[in-house]
């Protein structure tokens, strides 16, 4: 007679659980063998004891494997831990092929907390918690799942307002591959899908480490070398400025095309992408420096970070004038560790103090899938004798982290403060007073890889200045545009006071233009969507000066109110209808302000053909 037995067996150790399911196939003649009985036989010892050592060398525990969230070909447009205009990027970017509407499924099983509906940033998010007490991300959402969308047009005619948080009074239990909503393009003008994957008490991931896999066989790239006088006694082929070099590859790694010249201790930055798909750059995942000379080295791994460290951008990365370059230009020798959430050993102090020519320096670049690129730099020592001391005089504000200082210029007219927690280390500050146009431009810029959490910004007003039409603009570089910064007049000491992220360029400017609207009017079935079946009004929104205040904005049709949509780097209102427009003319009313109180309004007319 033959038996076939199945049993599950659960094996307990400290800090241990494993459970495995073994199939038994025995031949039994003349009587029936229970695994009772199997366990009594002079065999049973022997064989359980197996059965535990099997299970304790091949059961491991495992991060849970989340689902892909789009039912669609991986494309990575944007890795873990990127630099984004002086914050870390806290997902991937997934690429929906230039259009909105695939539809998004929940990873994993859990439920919908909350979600988040505005018009920048990360536009409409939605938020998943799952059985491990881990949170996923979905944004940039085109909209929710219907029972969550019904929810959110509640919320609006309730507020009356664009942004805000929903928390469901009872969570959305979705299940594993349920469609909670589709992609699209809210907050941003590239149509893709932003995911997360956070810890329970909401600190971001990479989510190619805790269980999102994605198939990736090609090797991060090496692209070049930035070297940067450590000091004003140092130099770089001869001088004080800093000069790249290029990669090359030669014998299976990379070596530079040039060896470059080096007088005392120089500062590094590497240039390095991943091309997850060919063709495509993205940020690495792990990076590991060796010295020749025995001098420890150091190691960077985008493994996680808080939402704290984001103000530490500019201690992990070089962004110089180049936005999507600074998204891969990482800074080799670090200020002190606490500065880089990304660090994984401390540096030697020596290594902070910069990189002489003295041994080679080997570079191992990872991605997320473990495929790795080398690169091998030497640096030759210049004999030469550079004396740059006259450089410090660009720096003339020394700055020390932890304290709190004032900064000012001409008599007071500029003025920074800095919060004891605005900085990562003791650093040389340049405050400099430039003509621009017809107004005064304040330029504030740190000598090294400082990074500012919060800076009070105080501007002197003029006596012609309209006192309700000003406020302080800031930008990153000269290649930036402006950005209005929420500002208060003080009337009693005549001063306009904001707060910044970050050092730059601040000027006072008068805002009296009004928002531009339309008049063009698109209406017809919505471009660059599928899998939904919707109609759309747009026209063009924009504001020349302080920016758009979204909750200004009231939108109808034939005299009845519209849900809307307003995309700030297109520029564009959009109106997304379920049903058609009945065919014929139809009336439009639009008005909105800036951020500083110019109110436009528009009334037109369009015309809706037989659908």
């Amino acid at each position: 007679m033959n038996v076939n037995l199945f049993e599950t067996f659960t094996i307990t150790a400290p800090g241990l659980q494993l459970t495995a399911q073994f199939f038994v196939f025995f031949t039994v003649h003349n009587s029936r063998l229970s695994v009772d009985k199997l366990a009594r036989s002079r065999y049973g010892t022997t064989i359980f004891v197996l059965l535990i050592i099997w299970c304790l060398l091949s059961g491991q525990t495992k991060a849970p494997e989340y689902l892909f969230p789009l039912a669609m070909e991986p494309a990575i447009s944007g890795t873990f831990g990127e630099y984004r205009g002086y914050r870390f990027h806290a997902g991937i970017d997934l690429r929906t092929n230039g259009v909105m509407g695939y539809p998004v499924k929940a990873t994993g099983d859990g439920e919908v907390f909350q979600v988040k509906h505005f018009v920048g940033a990360d536009g409409k998010v939605l938020y998943l918690r799952h059985r491990t007490g881990q949170i996923t991300v979905y944004a940039h959402l085109f909209e929710f799942m219907p029972a969550l969308e019904k929810l959110v047009q509640e919320e609006r005619r309730r507020t009356n307002r664009y942004g805000f948080r929903l928390w469901p009074e009872k969570p959305l239990r979705v299940n594993k591959g349920t469609i909670i909503g589709y992609s699209g393009k809210s907050g941003t003008s590239s149509p893709h899908l932003h995911f997360e994957i956070r810890t329970p008490d909401n600190q971001p991931l990479n989510p190619f480490k805790k269980g999102l896999l994605i198939a990736d066989v090609i090797p991060p790239v090496l692209k070049s070398i930035t070297l940067e006088p450590a000091d004003p006694y140092s130099a770089v082929e001869g001088g004080s400025a800093s000069r790249s070099f290029n990669f090359v590859q030669r014998g299976g790694g990379y070596v530079l095309a040039k060896r470059p010249r080096v007088a005392g201790q120089v500062q590094i930055t590497l240039g390095a992408c991943d091309e997850t798909t060919p063709g495509s750059c993205n940020g690495v995942y792990r990076i590991e420096v060796y010295r020749g000379s025995g001098l420890p080295g150091l190691s960077l791994s985008f493994d996680k970070f808080s939402f704290l460290d984001n103000f530490k951008g500019l201690s992990v990365y070089q962004t110089g004038s180049n936005f999507f370059q600074g998204r891969y230009l990482y800074r080799l020798v670090p200020a002190p560790s606490a500065c880089n959430p990304f660090l994984r050993n401390p540096p030697h102090p020596l290594w902070l103090r910069g990189i002489g020519a003295r041994g080679p320096l080997l570079i191992k670049v990872y991605d997320a899938a473990d495929n790795f690129a080398i690169g091998k730099v030497l640096l030759e020592e210049d004999p030469g004798a550079y004396d740059f001391s006259d450089q410090i005089l660009k720096y003339p504000f020394f700055i020390k982290a932890g304290e709190k200082k004032a900064l000012s210029i001409d008599k007071g007219s500029f003025k920074l403060e800095f919060s004891p927690e605005s900085l990562c280390s003791p650093d040389y500050l340049a405050i400099q007073e430039k003509r621009e146009g017809e107004g005064t431009v304040y330029s504030a810029r740190f000598k090294d890889n400082s990074s500012a959490q919060r800076i009070k910004v105080a501007m002197e007003l003029t006596n012609r200045m309209r006192l309700d039409k000003v406020g302080i603009y800031a930008r990153a570089s000269a290649e930036q545009g402006w950005t209005y910064l929420p500002t208060v007049v003080d009337r009693k000491s005549h001063y306009a006071c904001a707060y910044s992220t970050l050092p730059g360029d601040f000027t006072l400017k008068e805002d009296d233009s009004k928002p531009v609207i339309g008049p063009e009017i698109y209406y017809g079935k919505a471009r660059n969507l599928i899998n939904l079946k919707r109609y759309e009004i747009s026209c063009s929104l924009y504001d020349y000066g302080s920016g758009l205040d979204p909750d200004s904005i009231s939108f109808r049709v034939d005299n009845e109110p519209m849900f809307w949509e307003l995309n700030y780097p297109e520029q564009r209102l959009y109106c997304y209808l379920r049903e058609p427009l009945p065919a014929g003319s139809h009336q439009l009313y639009l008005k909105a302000a800036d951020r500083i109180g110019n109110i436009s309004e528009y009334q037109g007319t369009f015309l809706a053909p037989d659908p």
